[in-house]
């Protein structure tokens, strides 16, 4: 039975959840019709009865695993946007079937020492008396955040307070040691620290770690938005393509192990237009926060527009935006 036929799906029922909490899971195991008989459908079903669960620290070596681009969507913004209302049109080569969910709660005894991003490893096997026909994994992300209280940068420790203000002050040598105390101290002040020095340099690459895979994803989205509005802060198109993989995977946590981008966009056939709408609005947001019109700030806006309008190689006749659109936006930036 070819692997192909079946996938194992994984998610929080909460994008966050507090201390002592359980943290409640969902489990579907889909399969393909056309490549799977209904017994062994139906087989496959069974096996998520049995679903094995280990979690951990999302943090693995010197990153956060687990919480990675959609790479579908990374490409797609690299390499041409359809245009405003229009998403791709491709039909799925393999339909799956609906996910019949099943409810799964982790005890606190398996989530005690555990902080900030949190990664759940699911594994179904498909067995025929004791013998493996097919193994999938998958993966989900949640995330431990304390109710109020941990807000304030003022609150950080003083060693985590020392390597900040140095940082401010130039010394960027000590930007990787501030990065991994504040990935060892998830708080909304480790956040909003790691924010504010992140100046999209590759000196400050490691506060983009912090950045991105902070507890609480919806306030580094909104502090990320508000730093791209400053007016000493220097764009490129990169960082808007992390963002919008960020605002993505917000939106849409569902998290699977699959080389053939199967199911992800089928269970969330609009996340393409979603995404696109949200690269949009960010570039509108620089063009109409632009600044002096001599700035490297404005010049680096002005390059992202222009490198989206580079040739004919999409269907639509553009190399990402409508001539037009890059026009309007244009329009838009200081002389």
């Amino acid at each position: 039975m070819p692997s192909l036929a079946f996938k194992l799906l994984v998610r929080s029922t909460q994008p966050t959840f507090a201390p002592g909490s359980p943290l409640k899971l969902e489990v579907a195991c889909v399969g393909i019709p056309k490549l799977a008989s209904p017994e062994w459908q139906n087989r496959w079903d069974e096996a998520c009865s049995n679903v094995k669960l280990e979690v951990e620290d999302a943090r693995i070596g010197g990153y956060w695993g687990g919480v990675g681009l959609i790479a579908w969507l990374q490409n797609q913004l690299h390499i041409c946007l359809p245009a405003p209302g229009e998403s791709d049109r491709e039909p799925f080569h393999l339909d799956y079937t609906e996910p019949h969910w099943r409810p799964v709660t982790v005890g606190t005894e398996k989530l005690l020492k555990l902080r900030g991003m949190v990664q759940i490893n699911a594994q179904v096997d498909l067995m025929v008396g004791q013998t493996s026909l097919a193994t999938e994994r998958a993966q989900a992300v949640t995330a431990i955040v304390p109710h109020g209280g941990d807000a304030a940068e003022a609150d950080l420790d003083g060693n985590i307070q020392i390597d900040a203000a140095a940082v401010q002050s130039g010394d960027l040598t000590r930007v990787r040691q501030l990065s991994d105390e504040l990935l060892e101290n998830p708080t909304l002040g480790a956040l909003k620290t790691a924010v504010k020095l992140f100046d999209n340099t590759h000196a400050t690459d490691d506060l983009w770690t912090v950045i991105e895979n902070a507890p609480n994803q919806s306030q580094a989205i909104e502090l990320m938005e508000s730093r791209l509005k400053e007016t000493n802060f220097i764009p490129d198109y990169d960082l808007l393509v992390k963002l919008t993989g960020m605002k993505s995977r917000l939106g849409n946590p569902l998290e699977f192990e699959a080389e053939d981008g199967q199911p992800y966009r089928e269970y969330h056939p609009g996340l393409e237009k979603a995404a696109l709408d949200y690269f949009r609005s960010l570039l509108d947001q620089l063009a109409e926060s632009s600044g002096d019109p001599r700035s490297a700030r404005v010049t680096a806006i002005r390059e992202i527009v222009g490198s989206l309008v580079e040739s004919d190689q999409c269907e639509i006749g553009t190399y990402g935006l409508s001539t037009g659109e890059a026009t309007a936006l244009k329009a838009k930036l200081p002389r």
